[in-house]
């Protein structure tokens, strides 16, 4: 608005050839007049002017259309003429700056000023939810003054120009989210009519939240089947213009490569490596999306099994039933060595180690060790009887069968070392273990523990957990000690063992030697022991 501004004070005039008076002179609180109330009003100015005199006319200066003359011209004393001023509903003086002049055509002018509103603003609300597809709607304002309105948010639009006076609507418009995340903004209502908010005038803010969908994120493909090599690939994601995701893995071996940024249209980048190890699975986790890479584990190595020698004295030859045996060969079983444990309340080893089975013919052995490049199992009692038996082992894949011969028995005397010479794995009669700090007294008992001793009456099972000292050795069992035939009171399966190891009780002869190694050698059959093994005696 374009106002007439006076700078300097004014007051009465000469008039030229005749002289009137006004009452009062002034409405602009100088000269002790008062400044017009922004309520407004009709006030009357009285002019005198001598019966001589012509009419006197009035007028107002340009750009005041607040200002209204109900009256414009009379003449002689005790004369007038009234004006009105509208409401001012806005939180500044009008004018501006300097005053409104009434113009009398004898030559006064009348300086006219009205105060400034005093303008509250308030919301009945102050924020409304918006649902994600977007709305059309509007808030209420509630305020004396003039208002305009601004969007502090993008996608919050408040129609050009929005203003008014007094209590109103604001109508505003919220775009649809493309986001996951929900978002928030604000429309910001401040006094006065102009479009620029002014920080001295009342302000408010009112608040729209929008609610996101995980709706708006998609990602192609949703997932991918890779070999054993690994490879490189890509999830694209979608989404809308500017909006933030967030992802994870879950697996230590997906490697990523470029996320993206984390916003918008775009997508991640990731390098599966070289599976050594079996198949695997894992996930890249995209807002609400999930990426699945399914990764071919490596081929396992087919066994190769090349040598099967007695676990005690780790001989080669023929096999007996029941008998423990080493297998040696590549590729067998895991990496790390795994030995077997007996459940709780089991009363059987199983025929599975670890992924790992050996077979006799058709017939399961017990592997109670098995590794990489030995397995330790027991010969299945099946096989007796026969004259040779196919070993093979099954781990990822199985190895070609290596022929052993059998026979009904294979002795070996277990050793302290492992070595398969020395001192032997001797308890003596009050079950101290036989050696250079207890010897045993002549003529007492001692138990010599053996593999290979073949068939038992009453038959033994496969992996089974002898209860007691009743499974007797089949074939005639004989024991010497230093060369002397020693007198044997049980030959049989050792109580509360696994079968396939024996037990026998053997007397130590009276006139064998003392303080030095002495030879034990035990026959089952028309098998002997390995040479080599002695225990002490007393």
């Amino acid at each position: 608005m374009r106002w007439v501004l006076f700078l300097a004070a004014v007051g009465k005039l000469a008039a030229q050839g005749c002289g009137i008076s006004v009452t009062p002179a002034y409405f602009d609180g100088t000269n002790g007049s008062s400044v017009i109330a922004a309520a407004g009003g009709t006030f009357t100015v009285n002019v005198n002017s001598p019966i001589n005199c012509p009419s006197w006319t009035a007028s107002v200066s340009g750009g005041s259309p607040w200002l209204t003359l109900n009256q414009n011209t009379g003449q002689g004393p005790n004369s007038s003429f009234s004006f009105t001023v509208a409401p001012n509903t806005a939180n500044s003086q009008r004018p501006a700056s300097g005053t409104a002049i009434i113009f009398l055509s004898q030559g006064w002018q009348i300086p006219v000023v009205q105060a400034a509103a005093t303008c509250t603003l308030t919301l009945p609300a102050a924020s409304a939810s918006a649902a994600v597809g977007g709305v059309s709607t509007s808030f209420a304002i509630q305020t004396g003054c003039d208002w305009n309105a601004q969007s502090g948010a993008s996608w919050i639009t408040v129609p050009p120009s929005t203003s008014g006076t007094g209590n109103a609507s604001v109508p505003y418009t919220v775009a649809a989210n493309g986001c996951v995340a929900g978002r928030s903004g604000t429309v910001t209502v401040g006094a006065g009519s102009t479009a620029r908010l002014n920080s001295n005038n009342p302000i408010v803010t009112f608040t729209v939240n929008q609610d996101g969908s995980v709706n708006n994120l998609s990602i192609s493909p949703q997932s991918t089947a890779l070999d054993a090599a690994g490879g490189q690939g890509k999830v694209t994601i979608t989404t809308g213009m500017g909006c933030q995701w967030s992802y994870f893995v879950d697996s230590t071996w997906i490697q990523i490569v470029n996320n993206g940024g984390g916003a918008g249209t775009s997508g991640i980048s990731y390098n599966i490596p070289q599976n050594n190890g079996p198949a695997r699975t894992g996930h890249i986790i995209i807002g609400a999306q999930t990426f699945t890479i399914s990764q071919a584990g490596a081929a396992a190595p087919v066994p190769v099994l090349t040598a099967v020698v007695n676990a005690a004295s780790y001989a080669s030859g023929p096999v007996a039933p029941g008998e423990v045996v080493a297998l040696g060969g590549t590729g067998l079983g895991p990496a790390t060595g795994v030995s077997a444990q007996l459940s709780a309340g089991a009363t059987s080893f199983p025929t599975t180690l670890a992924g790992v089975q050996v077979f006799f013919d058709k017939y399961p052995a017990i592997p109670y060790f098995v590794s990489a490049t030995q397995i330790n199992a027991i010969a299945p009692y099946e096989i007796a009887g026969q004259s040779t038996t196919q070993i093979t082992v099954s781990y990822g894949g199985t190895s070609a069968p290596l022929q052993a011969a059998v026979q009904p028995a294979s002795p070996a005397i277990l050793t302290l070392d492992f070595t398969g010479t020395g001192q032997g794995a001797i308890l003596n009669q009050d079950y101290s273990v036989n050696g250079t700090f207890s010897p045993a007294p002549r003529g007492s008992a001692v138990m010599i523990y053996l593999i290979g001793a073949g068939a038992t009456s009453p038959a033994s099972a496969d992996g089974s957990v002898t209860p007691a000292a009743n499974a007797l050795a089949l074939q005639p069992v004989t024991v010497t000690i230093d060369g002397i035939p020693a007198q044997v009171p049980y030959s049989g399966g050792a109580p509360q063992a696994v079968a396939g190891l024996t037990q026998i009780n053997a007397v130590v002869p009276s006139n064998a030697r003392t303080g030095v190694p002495i030879p034990v050698s035990v026959q089952i059959g028309a098998w002997q022991t390995q040479a080599g093994v002695t225990m002490l005696a007393k």
